[in-house]
Order: structure tokens, then C-alpha cells, then sequence
């Protein structure tokens, strides 16, 4: 019974393996210098996530532990 729970809802992400980055993720994952190294982490504690692209435009979209999760993803997977 569990089983049968659970691959029902596995099922409707199965499609999720295969999908491309959308919107902003490129420049959030893929371009975004600080979440390769721990060099970066008092920037990544201490300014709005997009301070790494536009240093100047003020913004109030501060995700920390957001960036700080794509790092350690990053540092361990690659």
C-alpha cells in the first residue's frame, strides 16, 4: 500500500529529471560566482542575491540560506 502511495506521487515529477533551467535560474545557479567557492560566504550572508550581477541596483530579495544550500549542492555534486 505504502508503495503504491508513493510511486503515485513520484510519478508526477518523473518528468523533472530531464527539465532544463527556467526564468532567472541560469544566472541564479549556472552564472552565479558565489556559490562556487566558500570564499564568497560573508558576501552571500551579507547582500541581496543578486549583488554578484548588480552591485549598485538596490533590491530587497535576500535569500542567504538559499544561496548558501546552491554552495554546499555545488561544492558536493558539481
Amino acid at each position: 500500500m505504502y508503495a503504491f502511495l508513493f510511486l503515485i506521487g513520484v510519478l508526477h515529477y518523473l518528468s523533472t529529471l530531464w527539465a532544463s533551467f527556467v526564468y532567472d535560474d541560469n544566472y541564479q545557479i549556472a552564472e552565479n560566482p558565489y556559490v562556487r567557492s566558500f570564499h564568497y560566504l560573508k558576501q552571500i550572508l551579507t547582500t541581496p542575491v543578486w549583488s554578484f550581477k548588480y552591485a549598485r541596483v538596490p533590491t530587497n530579495y535576500y535569500r542567504p540560506l538559499m544561496r548558501v544550500e546552491y554552495l554546499v549542492l555545488y561544492r558536493t555534486y558539481g
